[in-house]
């Protein structure tokens, strides 16, 4: 149905840091002094747990293992995102769409569909879209998806796969996300250079 990354939101025009360029990204929560009261951490305990670990992998020039089940490591990520309680004084919520146009955060934890969705829907009048940047790893990182299925009992499962065509018929698909979800749908012609293109979204959130 949707598809999605796990990255940084951050308001370019707040923070002086050139996030997408640092060594690892990652770190600039851990250097978020400045910005305390203002940086967010996504308020899912799989993804809020996979940052940390994210940011291990890449000091060390490795894949982290997000789904390990190894208690030493889980925990070492905790003891790192209990850190961000002193450093920044860290908010645990998935409200980025809405705080980060508003500038009440400046730094977030982010699903890419809620940068896309403040972009559209959430910018104060007199605030430009551009003021919004996001980061995401080139590889390794967390992606994911919302997605449908027909239970093997269906009474109508026709009407269900046609219910489903409809919502991935390319123009539904599109105005679907433009008008309804800011989630990008997997379509071969939706991509950043398209939404770019129709003016739809800054090249800050390519």
């Amino acid at each position: 149905y949707v598809v999605w990354s796990d990255g940084i939101g951050w308001r370019n025009d707040k923070v002086r840091e050139d996030v997408a360029a640092m060594d690892v990204p990652w770190d600039i929560f851990w250097q978020s002094q400045a910005y305390r009261g203002k940086v967010g951490l996504l308020d899912d305990k799989r993804d809020g747990l996979s940052m940390p670990m994210q940011r291990d992998a890449m000091h060390a020039g490795v894949r982290a293992d997000l789904n390990t089940e190894d208690p030493a490591i889980v925990a070492k990520a905790g003891r790192d995102l209990e850190q961000l309680t002193d450093i920044c004084n860290i908010k645990v919520t998935i409200t980025d769409y809405q705080t980060l146009p508003e500038g009440k955060t400046v730094l977030h934890h982010s699903w890419s569909g809620d940068l896309i969705g403040a972009a559209i829907y959430y910018m104060p009048s007199g605030v430009k879209p551009d003021v919004l940047s996001y980061w995401s790893p080139d590889k390794d990182g967390v992606v994911q998806n919302d997605f449908m299925c027909i239970g093997r009992t269906s009474s109508s499962p026709a009407l269900a796969h046609r219910f489903i065509d409809f919502l991935l018929d390319e123009r539904n698909a599109y105005d679907n996300f433009v008008n309804q979800n800011g989630y990008i749908p997997p379509q071969k012609n939706i991509d950043a250079d398209v939404l770019i293109k129709r003016g739809l979204i800054p090249t800050t959130l390519a």
